[in-house]
């Protein structure tokens, strides 16, 4: 029989949130009880009489403990000092809400690891046009584009940052016929309107056209423009109704969301665009 002596030479460091285990070891003879004497561990770790110290961290810290083992023929006991450290932040988001143009949105981005957390966009990369990322993750504006928009994030806390690509799918949201104040009976050959006044920039407006009280879709590659004026070059087949709009969805170009028409001299007709009727 002998009194029992503690081997253990000293505790790991260990980190928050994450798991910890360690059997602590002393010679003498069996049973050993163990015991914390005195200090204490940090929250979530916890020490059993077999010499088990195991858990799960939710402090990060310095921590100094006496640990005491115990038999029949003594104890022995010693002081020891570790630490817990920050974790490291894992970005846990995956495919995010879906957004519309047009209309607001707000995301919160998530991460694993020691708080505090702070956000950005990656340098260089290319996110949602009208999107920002605040520093808490939140990923919030009014989208102005439609697309599958694939981008990279950045969370860094005190022990390291992670990055990651996240991608949003904005889309457009259905389409109302909004009664256009303008209607035309249109004759054969009849090929030119004038909206005036009307500044664009490519790609901020979309002109949309009804037939017969069917919606059409036309692009910006079926327009001519100058600065005061967008001319439509369509043609025409006789007999048919035709409703002219043009909506803006630049958020910093202010266009009445019904403009005027006017009805121009009639030119030569312009070669069809390929359109599909609903």
């Amino acid at each position: 029989m002998s009194a029992p002596v503690i081997t253990t030479a000293s505790l790991p460091d260990g980190s928050e949130a994450a798991s910890y285990y360690l059997a602590m070891e002393a010679t003498g003879s069996e049973p050993l009880t163990w015991a914390l004497a005195s200090g204490a561990f940090p929250a979530g770790v916890e020490m059993f009489t077999s010499g088990i110290i195991s858990g799960e961290p939710t402090e990060r810290g310095s921590f100094t403990v006496t640990l005491s083992v115990t038999n029949g023929e003594g104890s022995d006991s010693q002081e020891y000092t570790f630490d817990i450290l920050a974790t490291v932040p894992v970005i846990t988001s995956g495919t995010l809400t879906a957004g519309v143009v047009g209309e607001a949105y707000t995301t919160t981005l998530a991460a694993s690891g020691s708080t505090p957390i702070t956000w950005e966009y990656e340098d260089g990369t290319t996110y949602p046009p009208g999107l920002s990322l605040s520093t808490a993750g939140v990923l919030s504006g009014t989208p102005t584009d439609d697309a599958t928009f694939s981008f990279n994030v950045v969370a860094t806390n005190e022990a390291g940052d992670h990055t990651k690509q996240l991608t949003v799918v904005i889309t457009r949201a259905p389409l109302v016929n909004p009664n256009p104040s303008k209607t035309i009976l249109a004759t054969e050959g009849q090929t030119l309107f004038t909206i005036s006044p009307l500044t664009y920039s490519a790609g901020t407006n979309t002109l949309f056209v009804w037939r017969n009280g069917k919606l059409l879709y036309v692009t910006l590659e079926y327009l001519e423009s100058s600065t005061s004026t967008v001319t439509l070059l369509h043609p025409c087949i006789a007999g048919e109704e035709l409703r002219f709009l043009v909506l803006s969805v630049a958020l910093a170009i202010d266009i009445p969301p019904i403009a005027e028409f006017a009805e121009a001299a009639s030119l030569p007709r312009a070669p069809a665009p390929t359109l599909t009727l609903p």
